[in-house]
């Protein structure tokens, strides 16, 4: 059976964060499993279009405080702003365009709010549905 990149990573970015989350709070490492497991942050840890397998342990710490305390509102925001670049970088490469041109076209259509609007239903979907939505988009706009 073949694992995503995200999959092969997750042991190894669990055990990172469960680490820090059982030094910083003191808590033993089930303690940390469990505050861990019960995170956002675990379940975004498998969303290929965040990538946050990236993101240095205490990257992650931060992200999981931040939702443990209530900011969780900031992620979203965060994986909002990720997908919008995500696409403009995914439109740029597609057709041989400059980013500052895809961005002004998308600010001049209104992509950007498209994509907003539309982030939980695209950001799952692969990157050639998505560039055909933006397409779609474009056309009924113009």
């Amino acid at each position: 059976m073949k694992q995503t990149t995200e999959e092969a990573m997750l042991p190894f970015k669990v055990v990172e964060l469960a680490e820090l989350v059982a030094e910083k709070k003191n808590f033993s490492l089930e303690d940390a499993l469990f505050y861990v497991y019960n995170s956002f942050v675990y379940r975004d840890l498998l969303n290929p279009d965040l990538k946050l397998w990236y993101c240095s342990g205490s990257q992650l710490y931060d992200f999981l405080e931040e939702e443990k305390m209530g900011a969780r509102k900031l992620r979203p925001a965060r994986s909002v702003a990720r997908f919008v670049v995500f696409c403009i970088e995914q439109y740029r490469l597609r057709g041989g365009l400059s980013p500052a041109a895809v961005l002004a076209m998308f600010k001049e259509v209104g992509v950007e709010d498209f994509l907003t609007r539309n982030f939980e239903v695209l950001h799952s979907q692969s990157v050639e549905y998505i560039l055909r939505e933006i397409d779609l988009f474009i056309k009924k706009q113009r």
